[in-house]
């Protein structure tokens, strides 16, 4: 039975539960291998990792070489000195939930179908429009269209090309959306406030968390341009890293990275100040209120939704009318 990674960040966030409660880890662990997971591989792994605490080797080295963690999670734990703060950072990122990739995706999926099923509705109503005008004209050679449904009954080779032009459109934006992310985070970031916003908002909380638990900004750094996920972040990071080392303007960089204004300012007044730790530990929590308390994230939010919205109906409502007018029209 292969161990899912809902399974792994519930092993993380119980170690660090028990790491704050002071129990022994070998008696911890047990438990956990015996009332908490059903999981035989799972068990297996945690009772070696309970007998290697118990000789006195880390739990981290543990964790890491039993592929619990990865290489950026292992990185924060062995360079962290408070070991308490370094898995809640660690917990932290494991439950990042991607919330910006799931609404994007998701919703231009279902824009996306809408827009297929009203072209395909509007070729099936043409077909069915036309035969009834063509019997009707039949009946009544002196029967005449409004102009505008003239037109509309004359669109099928139109309504073919867009519903081809829309599933090209879906393989390509679910593509972009993806590429963009790895490859060009500058203008993913643009296209996609609300994955910049979470992203910026991610990358403050990883540097704050890492600086509380005792490692210094230019490790932090140097970790996360080493470890961190997306690629495309990495040379971003490496070059603030540098840039601070040498007491340089990091804003533009910040910037790329989805950080706030008010953050950024943060930090630059911070570095001025010769206290660039203190800048990003006050820096999370400026961009914490004012996207949270203030709701300025939700406030984003909702307006994506209200466009959603118009472009998920804006479909069906076209079609509706189309049809009403033209059975208007052809019962007169």
């Amino acid at each position: 039975m292969s161990i899912t990674n809902s399974e792994k960040k519930r092993l993380i966030m119980f170690i660090s539960n028990m790491k704050q409660t002071g129990q022994t880890a070998f008696e911890a662990l047990n438990y956990f291998s015996e009332k908490m997971t059903n999981n035989k591989e799972l068990k297996m792994i945690v009772e070696r990792i309970a007998q290697a605490a118990r000789k006195g080797f880390e739990i981290e080295e543990q964790l890491y070489k039993e592929k619990m963690i990865n290489d950026l999670q292992y990185a924060i734990l062995r360079n962290s000195s408070d070991k308490n703060e370094a898995y809640e950072n660690v917990v932290s990122y494991t439950a990042r939930t991607n919330e910006a990739d799931k609404f994007y995706v998701v919703n231009f999926i279902k824009i996306a179908i809408m827009w297929m099923i009203f072209f395909y509705g509007m070729i099936y109503l043409i077909d069915l429009y036309s035969d009834l005008v063509r019997q009707l004209k039949e009946i009544k050679p002196d029967f005449q269209l409004a102009s505008y449904i003239q037109i509309a009954l004359s669109s099928k080779e139109l309504m073919y090309f867009l519903l081809f032009a829309t599933i090209a459109a879906l393989v390509f934006g679910v593509f972009f959306y993806k590429y963009s992310y790895h490859n060009m985070l500058a203008l993913h970031y643009k296209i996609f406030k609300l994955k910049a916003i979470d992203d910026g908002y991610l990358y403050l909380k990883m540097i704050s968390n890492m600086l509380k638990s005792g490692t210094t900004t230019s490790i932090a750094f140097n970790v996360l341009s080493k470890y961190m996920y997306p690629f495309s972040c990495r040379i971003i990071l490496a070059n603030i890293e540098k840039k601070l080392i040498n007491n340089v303007d990091v804003s533009a960089d910040l910037k790329t990275l989805g950080i706030i204004d008010d953050a950024i300012f943060t930090i630059q007044t911070a570095r001025m100040m010769k206290d660039v730790a203190g800048g990003f530990k006050k820096a999370f929590d400026v961009t914490d209120r004012y996207l949270f308390a203030q709701k300025a994230r939700e406030e984003y939010v909702e307006n994506l939704k209200f466009i959603v919205f118009v472009a998920l109906n804006a479909p069906l409502g076209f079609l509706i009318l189309f049809m009403t007018l033209t059975s208007i029209e052809i019962s007169f």
